[in-house]
């Protein structure tokens, strides 16, 4: 039996949005949910645990995902000059001089009207808090996306995280046959605030990612999120997030440490939208139209199986 640790990087959906939490009853890792370090609520990751047990891989789940985060903007960092309007958690902001970071509440989009000035923390009279980061780089312009042995890679300390290998977990049921890390992203970067990201800018961002963790000695899966039932998701996943995922797998091609992971969007489909009492009964999305419910997580770790087992994985 081969022992895997599997780090996730994703957004709430990936960090588990369910209802009735899940546990692994017979095979591979004991994991029940919620999914550590991040995950709150059920996930898809016990029963892809029993899944990939069956299979003999034990697999040890690193939940890392964040809620209402882009792989392009809260994970590797996008440089933007500071406008006024939405702004968000982590954003890189050029004004009067300087880089800034915008210090909000997680997960929250604020509406900015001052810009900040100075070269020391500051919060302005919208109430917004701006971190000081010093005088910009000559690369650190509008849209530019930062990449490791920049000053600003990683601004919210996502990507350091994810890496579970780093906090302890090298040996908690002996050592590791491989580390994986599965990136499934989507939602969060079809908005507006963020571009919304481009077909280049999500090849990019999934590169710089991907060759992180390689680096770091992971094998890397490449998925993509699911169905969000709001019409603007869903066009821009056609115009953009998908062609660049594509770009990307198309990028690995025949690299044996990166395959293509779960795409949500492909293998659950367009998913209708259920009450709560159809949890258990309908995969679907629930009332809020971007959150899998609990019969659709079933379909998710299964997703994740067949893609493991088509690149040979397991």
């Amino acid at each position: 039996m081969q022992r895997v640790l599997v780090a996730i990087m994703g957004q709430s959906n990936e960090q588990g949005e369910g209802v009735v939490l899940d546990r692994t009853p017979s095979y591979g890792f004991p994991v029940r949910d919620p999914v550590g370090p991040m995950g709150t609520k059920r996930s898809a990751w016990p029963y892809l645990s029993e899944l990939l047990g069956r299979r003999g891989t034990m697999t040890r789940f690193y939940n890392a995902a964040h809620g209402s985060s882009s792989i392009k903007a809260h994970w590797c960092g996008c440089v933007k000059t500071w406008a006024s309007g939405t702004v968000y958690y982590g954003q890189l902001a050029l004004s009067d001089g300087g880089i800034w970071r915008c210090n909000s509440a997680a997960g929250a989009y604020p509406i900015a009207a001052n810009a900040p000035t100075g070269t020391s923390n500051t919060t302005g009279a919208d109430a917004i808090p701006w971190v000081y980061l010093g005088v910009p780089e000559s690369y650190e312009v509008d849209g530019y996306i930062c990449r490791p042995g920049d000053a600003n890679f990683d601004p919210l300390g996502y990507i350091d995280a994810a890496n579970g290998a780093k906090y302890g977990l090298d040996n908690d049921i002996g050592t590791w046959d491989e580390k994986w890390l599965f990136i499934s992203f989507g939602q969060q970067d079809t908005l507006t605030v963020h571009g919304p990201t481009s077909q280049a800018d999500f090849f990019a961002s999934i590169k710089i990612v991907t060759d992180y963790f390689l680096a770091s000695g992971y094998k890397v899966a490449i998925g993509f999120t699911c169905y969000a039932a709001d019409g603007t998701r869903e066009a821009r996943y056609q115009a953009n997030l998908l062609p660049g995922l594509a770009d990307a797998l198309a990028y690995y091609a025949g690299n044996p440490n990166v395959c293509a992971g779960a795409n949500w969007r492909t293998a659950l489909g367009v998913l209708p939208v259920e009450p709560s009492s159809a949890q258990i009964l309908t995969p679907a999305l629930q009332d809020d139209v971007l959150h899998l419910n609990d019969a659709a997580y079933v379909l998710a770790s299964e997703a994740w199986r067949d893609a493991l087992v088509t690149a040979g994985w397991v």
